[in-house]
């Protein structure tokens, strides 16, 4: 059910750029159906302001119930600062801006849970409003501006959605990254683990982001340092740690599904061994690549539904989220059947 609720993050000059852009409207509904003969219906039908704010309404939208995917149509969404007090078939206050957006549709605000950035404020923050994306988490800091854009987004003065930004990759040694390519910060021991994770709390990250080749001991202290210093954890399983130690340690989501899919074989042990044994050298990437895709198609082959209620009731029990990145995952591991963007017109 949709219902009133809070328009959290937005300043006036980013209400108005919503509710202007063809997709703008999707940041504005959070909640409830009201009809005209609802209480607060009522309530706000004679007044043009609530308080100090001006009244804005979105009239003759479809707005969408993404819980059901029931489309209401001919409805008026009622705003007043940073609250949705109406949605309806419900008058339009007197003294109301009234912004006609016949054929236009109205959604919960997107969020993006993994999305790394270009490094262009005009490009990549109101980029996502237009598409109706108001929540974005930034999966790991490649360039300090991003946590200046924000905070900049917080205080009002950029266009942008509400951005959660990770810290720097923390990787082991060897590192899956190229340093020419990407700064990672690269851990082999308990105390740099520790020390990294003080440093990107000081860089301003609002978690740490871990990856694929850390090492069991540095991997624990991290999740250790960062209860210490009032940070979580998110990002890859590593190679070395088990996806249910990962979980019970606390890690808080895990991104993309090779790890998930190397824990539901019915020969999970020999996965292990496997994946455990994986070796390379810094910065090859496409290496780690070869030598996983040959023990995802074992763990694909033997499939075990015993084996993946096992492991999915533990993360459910844990609360640890899983980010699949099914789009990622299909342009990288099925290249064939990808479908290409249509041709403009023009071309």
């Amino acid at each position: 059910m949709l219902r009133a609720g809070t328009v959290r993050g937005m300043n006036s000059s980013r209400r108005q750029f919503l509710a202007r852009s063809a997709a703008g409207a999707a940041a504005v509904v959070a909640g409830g159906t009201f009809t005209a003969s609802s209480p607060a219906a009522a309530l706000v039908a004679p007044l043009a302001t609530v308080g100090t704010n001006r009244i804005t309404a979105l009239t003759g939208v479809t707005v969408i119930d993404v819980a059901t995917g029931h489309r209401a149509r001919r409805q008026t969404v009622l705003i007043s600062g940073d609250r949705i007090i109406g949605v309806g078939r419900i008058p339009v206050p007197r003294g109301a801006t009234e912004l006609d957006l016949t054929g236009k549709f109205v959604v919960p605000g997107l969020a993006d849970m993994h999305v790394h950035s270009l490094g262009d404020e005009h490009v990549s923050p109101p980029l996502y409003l237009a598409n109706g994306v108001t929540t974005v988490r930034e999966m790991a800091v490649t360039d300090p501006v991003l946590y200046g854009w924000r905070d900049r987004i917080d205080a009002g003065t950029l266009l942008g959605p509400r951005m959660v930004v990770a810290s720097q990759i923390v990787d082991g040694d060897p590192t899956l990254w190229d340093p020419n390519l990407l700064h990672v910060l690269v851990v082999n021991d308990e105390a740099g683990a520790r020390a990294a994770v003080r440093r990107v709390k000081a860089e301003g990250a609002d978690f740490v982001k871990v990856y694929s080749r850390l090492g069991p001991a540095a991997y624990r202290a991290i999740l250790d340092e960062a209860r210490r210093v009032g940070l979580t954890v998110h990002g890859h399983a590593p190679d070395q740690v088990s996806i249910q130690e990962v979980s019970s340690g606390g890690q808080r989501s895990i991104e993309h599904i090779h790890a998930l899919a190397l824990s539901v074989s019915s020969r999970a042990a020999e996965v292990r061994r496997m994946q455990r044994a994986i070796t390379i050298r810094t910065g090859d990437y496409n290496s780690w690549f070869r030598q996983v895709h040959p023990i995802e198609w074992i763990a694909a082959n033997s499939f075990s539904p015993a084996r993946a209620a096992e492991v999915f009731g533990l993360l459910r029990r844990n609360r640890t989220r899983i980010t699949p990145t099914l789009t990622m995952h299909n342009v990288l591991d099925r290249p064939d059947f990808t479908g290409l963007d249509r041709p403009s017109p023009s071309t």
